[in-house]
């Protein structure tokens, strides 16, 4: 689910992995030289904007910024580097890249895959109980059990250091938290986050669904600090109901 920018040399994979960092380490205010920049330009810490638009796929092959491709996020088409853009850019966001064709809607990821039973067994490895499940079993046919240490898993939950938060698309099952971020599971104060948004978010991910360009859906990749989003849109909905029919 959430991050403000990854960091350089990472790597990545198919993993949704999300972090709260600022860009390049930069708070906004340290960036704020760089508004009104636009395409073409060499301006000095730009490396970092372009970083970030590499990262999530908005960056072309030549090389040039895709700010016009950055429109999902609430941003209107544009080439120039604006308050609002660099504003967007600094909210955490979820780690998985964006696809530059995304359709005003839910997504899928590429094969479409998912499970092909309905009833998870989960396991977890911290005293903090998993959240985020109850939506989905009111609107989906998926049901969510804890399971015995003899148990089959198919979710294993833990507690880690590193990132904030990365899930994986079906069939692997794995959704992991980093330890040492600053949760909330009661109502978010503005210097924290909301670890059952983020944990419905990641399950979205485990049940087979990509990012949304729907500010109003679980599935859209930002979450800012003290914020709260923990019920699915119809937009969710409607992409459970494109992958696995009708409960």
């Amino acid at each position: 689910m959430y991050q403000k920018a990854l960091p350089k040399g990472d790597i990545y994979t198919t993993t949704v992995r999300t972090q709260a960092k600022p860009i390049g380490g930069h708070s906004f205010k340290s960036l704020q030289h760089l508004e009104g920049s636009i395409k073409g330009q060499t301006v000095k810490g730009l490396h970092e904007i372009k970083h970030y638009l590499s990262a999530f796929d908005y960056l072309k092959l030549n090389h040039s910024i895709g700010l016009s491709k950055y429109d999902h996020a609430s941003v209107k088409d544009k080439d120039e580097l604006d308050s609002s853009t660099l504003d967007k850019m600094m909210t955490p966001r979820c780690g998985e890249t964006d696809d530059g064709n995304m359709s005003p809607n839910y997504a899928l990821y590429n094969g479409k895959p998912k499970w092909d039973k309905n009833y998870l067994i989960y396991t977890f490895d911290s005293s903090v109980k998993p959240e985020g499940f109850e939506e989905w079993i009111k609107h989906t046919q998926f049901t969510f059990a804890e399971g015995r240490p003899s148990s089959t898993f198919d979710i294993v939950i833990g507690y880690y250091r590193g990132f904030f938060a990365h899930a994986f698309p079906p069939t692997m099952g794995k959704m992991h938290f980093d330890a040492d971020e600053n949760w909330s599971i009661d109502k978010p104060n503005g210097d924290q986050i909301d670890l059952v948004s983020v944990a419905t978010h990641e399950i979205g991910h485990i049940l087979g669904l990509q990012h949304s360009t729907d500010v109003n859906a679980v599935m859209y990749p930002f979450l800012n600090f003290g914020m709260t989003k923990r019920e699915l849109s119809l937009d969710d909905i409607d992409g459970m109901l494109a992958l696995y029919g009708t409960p």
